[in-house]
């Protein structure tokens, strides 16, 4: 059995030693750095990545190597691959080293100081290895540099750095292939995105710009301006939005047609479409195209749309509706497609006030024409029981109501049969409702990440709503919890949006490797002028499940990449997975098209019928995806049946 050696303590006379040994001390970080990583790498190239248990001697070191070749290749080239590699794992790869530089440090001194090789100080009460006591010593006189050295060493082993010295082992030979798909593939890359459009490139185009603050008119004179032409395509940020603005330009006698990933109606001799922006059509040409909400173009997952929208869409006439925020860098887009424009600015014509007086959630204070504002649907539904508690009848809004629903409940709040609407954000894209006051019960969301506050833009989309011209003279703004800060983020300047997000070429498909192996090579480019590549977590999630279990061709698995739907649901994942295996088997099977009756859909509860609509709008994706559409009837009729079913649900008391 191994008896660990007891630490000497050090006596009065060698502890001054140390420390004088220590005052005059001043460690070469340069000098350490340089030879801390020359001993990494070393240790890299003769065995793999490795930790120490027990100090850095010889008989605790414990060698570790990444699972695969391609796990290593593909984590991101940001300098902290070896942290990343051992976080993953569970180990603590940095103090490690830490305690390692420390040692490096401690010995020089201990000898300097002639010092035995285990020792102890007690300081302040406390007992302390010499290593232990020189680092707090050392961060009491000003700071050690332990921590300078150890992220220096960490920053200069780069993912490329560490595969070059791995690629020569055994095991590894698959990096330099790797690294020279790496090379392939950023050389693939266009250095004119412009260029990927042809169709565009081959006319010039005229933009209109229209620049403003949520229910300023932009959309309305863009859409007047698209009715008035021969064809027009119209493309909006939110399928309930294409599908409000396709019922409106058909009311107005214009025959227009609809196509979401989840809805397609194709009206006979229309030759206007109204879209999602995800599903423009960059293939035909039209008159006048109209592309809203365009200060979108800097989301990190969908901000590839709006910039193939304005880099693609084949129209002599296109009108871009935006907040300011996006106006610089809409005019670079514009100019580097070598198309002209012109700027129209849209005022409110009626002002927005912030309420100085306070909101408490009471029936004195709640007035008719409210919209109380909370950012989750639970929230929502137990706001508007709250209120019906207090015998306030309320609409509810929120982003998971289908579109059917959503119209019923405006309807009530029309016809008054529901005094106020609660609602989530969701209300702050095309809702254009006689709202008087924009009342705010929460200022934080979650935003899919992190539950943070609520930034100047949202704020103000939220709060433009308030206020409509020929019903009120003034809109007003409160909130129930940090007025203060609400007022101040009406009146701030939003940040500028400084990159243009975009999607994968489909050119990059003829590269060589796996669709996985591409998209995971995708996520490792560096953003590039006014670019910023997109976010494909969905994307990657999507593939590698396709790849687990279906045997495709990359063109056949990419056609399935943005087909809609929460990867992160399980269930929803399982569906997709069975309709992927009737799609390649040829199996007869189809899923959604069941006869639905509204005595099983009444016993559901609001969940589970909201969780049915999601399959069911999966069910026709996937259909429409693969062109099955002989089975869209019935999944509509079923998809109707269940938001009559909600309709009828959100009516009573404590719909949840």
């Amino acid at each position: 059995m191994y008896n660990k050696k007891k630490p000497t303590k050090l006596s009065q006379e060698q502890l001054l030693t140390l420390n004088k040994v220590l005052a005059e001390c001043a460690p070469d970080v340069g000098q350490l750095q340089r030879e801390w990583e020359e001993k990494v790498c070393q240790k890299l190239q003769r065995g793999g990545l490795f930790l120490q248990h027990q100090g850095w001697g010889r008989h605790a070191e414990v060698w570790y190597a990444p699972a695969s070749p391609e796990e290593l290749f593909n984590m991101p080239d940001d300098g902290s691959i070896l942290r990343k590699l051992f976080h993953k794992r569970g180990l603590t790869y940095y103090e490690y080293l830490k305690d390692g530089v420390l040692d490096s440090i401690a010995s020089r001194i201990r000898s300097d100081a002639g010092l035995p090789a285990h020792c102890q100080v007690t300081y302040k009460r406390k007992k302390y290895t010499v290593p232990k006591y020189i680092d707090r010593i050392l961060k009491e006189r000003g700071g050690s540099p332990v921590y300078a050295v150890v992220d220096e060493v960490c920053r200069r082993i780069t993912t490329e750095k560490l595969t070059y010295l791995l690629e020569n082992r055994r095991g590894y030979a698959e990096l330099a292939n790797l690294r020279r798909l790496k090379e392939e593939f950023v050389r693939g890359i266009p250095e004119d995105f412009t260029l990927l459009f042809p169709k565009a490139r081959s006319i010039h185009r005229h933009f209109i710009i229209h620049v403003g603050g949520t229910n300023t008119g932009k959309t309305h004179d863009a859409l007047d301006a698209l009715m008035a032409a021969p064809s027009g395509i119209y493309l909006a940020p939110l399928r309930l939005l294409a599908m409000e603005n396709h019922e409106r330009i058909n009311e107005c006698g214009v025959p227009c047609s609809l196509t979401t990933g989840e809805e397609e109606i194709l009206v006979d001799g229309a030759r206007h479409i109204s879209a999602t922006v995800e599903k423009a059509d960059l293939h035909n040409f039209y008159d006048v195209g109209c592309i809203d909400e365009c200060q979108m173009i800097g989301d990190r997952e969908r901000g590839w749309a709006w910039t193939d929208a304005v880099l693609g869409l084949a129209a002599s006439e296109i009108h871009i509706c935006t907040a300011d925020s996006a106006v610089e860098i809409l005019k670079e887009l514009i100019t580097q497609c070598e198309d002209s424009y012109e700027i129209v600015e849209h005022k409110r014509k009626i002002p927005l006030l912030a309420e100085k007086e306070p909101f408490y959630l009471q029936k004195e204070y709640i007035k008719r024409y409210d919209a109380l504002i909370a950012f989750s649907r639970k929230k929502v539904l137990a706001i508007a029981a709250e209120l019906e508690n207090m015998g306030i009848q309320a609409s509810v809004i929120y982003g998971a109501l289908p579109y059917r629903v959503r119209k019923a409940e405006v309807k009530r709040y029309l016809t008054g049969e529901t005094k106020v609407v609660v609602a989530t954000d969701a209300i702050g894209m095309g809702m254009n409702l006689p709202i008087h006051r924009i009342v705010f019960l929460e200022d934080k969301k979650f935003d899919g990440l992190e539950t943070r506050q609520l930034n100047s833009q949202e704020v103000k989309q939220i709060s433009g709503r308030a206020g409509r011209l020929g019903m009120f003279a003034e809109g007003y703004v409160n909130s129930a919890v940090n007025m203060p800060n609400i007022a101040k983020l009406l009146e701030a300047e939003d940040p500028q949006v400084e990159k243009a997000g975009i999607q994968l070429p489909e050119k990059m498909l003829y590269m060589p490797g796996s669709m996985l192996s591409i998209l995971m090579q995708w996520e490792r480019i560096t953003d590039k002028g006014v670019y910023r590549r997109s976010d494909v977590k969905h994307e990657i999630a999507v593939c590698r499940a396709i790849e687990a279990n279906f045997e495709l061709e990359k063109e056949q698995i990419y056609h399935f990449l943005h087909i809609p739907f929460d990867e992160e649901d399980p269930e929803l994942m399982d569906l997709f997975l069975m309709l992927m295996q009737n799609y390649v088997s040829g199996s007869n099977e189809v899923y959604g098209v069941e006869t639905l009756t509204l005595r099983s859909l009444g016993r559901m509860s609001l969940q589970k019928l909201e969780e049915l609509y999601r399959q069911l709008d999966l069910c026709s994706s996937f259909y429409i995806c693969t062109n099955q559409r002989e089975y869209l009837p019935q999944i509509q009729w079923n998809r109707e049946k269940v938001c009559d079913t909600i309709a009828v649900r959100l009516k009573k008391k404590n719909a949840i």
